[in-house]
This record gives structure tokens, C-alpha cells and sequence, in this order.
């Protein structure tokens, strides 16, 4: 069964959410993003709220752009309620310009993220699966 990763962005970051996606995908993952559900036409924030409760593991992306947004900072909330893994994915933005909430979890830089990932794709289990 592959480990269901939630994928929270923002459309300024599209491009750096589909290259983690896609190293997601390449070590086996699922990749469940926040604002591609917006397109299926459901009530996003009940889409969201749905795939957070189904991953194994949430991604953050965190720019300049974003940092700030309500939106992701939401969603780590609801994670962290949740007690999902969470990680923060950088593109370059130092840890000084997160925003406090971001800055007591896990970051790394996008060159840095395929190690990592392989490492905690193999570490969870998906819910239901024994250790």
C-alpha cells in the first residue's frame, strides 16, 4: 500500500509542489495536494480536511510567497492536531523568514528532500498496516 503524503502549497508554488509530488511518486508515494482538489469541484476546505486525515506524512512548501499564508498555516494546524509527520519543504528561503509556527518543524531544502523522503517513506506505515 503507498504511503499517502499530503502536499500543502500555494499556486505561487505549483512548480515546486510538482517536483515534490513527482519525487513522491518516484519512491512510491501517493501524493495527495491541497489545491489540486480545488479543481475537482468539491468544497476545498472538506477536501483538504479529508486528505490530511488520510496521509501518512505532511509536506509544507514554504516560500517567500507563501510563508505567510493563512491557508498553509492552517493546514499544518489541522496536522499537527491530527498527529500527522510533518516536514517543511524550501526552495532557498532561510529559516529565519518562516513564520514561527513553521520554524519548530522538520525543513529541508528541496536538494536535499530525495534522501529524506526515501528515508521516511520507508519509516511509516500507512494506518491499519502493523510496524
Amino acid at each position: 500500500m503507498a504511503r499517502k503524503v499530503f502536499i500543502s502549497y500555494r499556486a505561487a508554488d505549483r512548480e515546486l509542489a510538482r517536483k515534490v509530488s513527482e519525487q513522491v511518486a518516484r519512491l512510491g508515494g501517493e501524493a495527495l495536494a491541497s489545491e489540486w482538489s480545488a479543481r475537482q469541484g468539491s468544497t476545498l476546505t472538506l477536501k483538504v480536511d479529508e486528505r490530511l486525515r488520510a496521509s501518512d506524512l505532511v509536506i509544507a512548501i514554504a516560500s517567500k510567497e507563501s510563508a505567510q499564508s493563512s491557508w498553509l498555516n492552517s493546514e499544518l494546524g489541522v496536522a499537527v492536531a491530527l498527529n500527522k509527520k510533518v516536514v517543511v519543504i524550501t526552495d532557498g528561503l532561510p529559516a529565519k523568514d518562516l513564520p514561527p509556527t513553521l520554524r519548530s518543524v522538520r525543513t529541508i531544502e528541496l536538494r536535499d528532500a530525495g534522501p529524506y523522503l526515501t528515508e521516511v517513506l520507508q519509516e511509516i506505515r500507512p494506518e491499519g498496516v502493523a510496524r
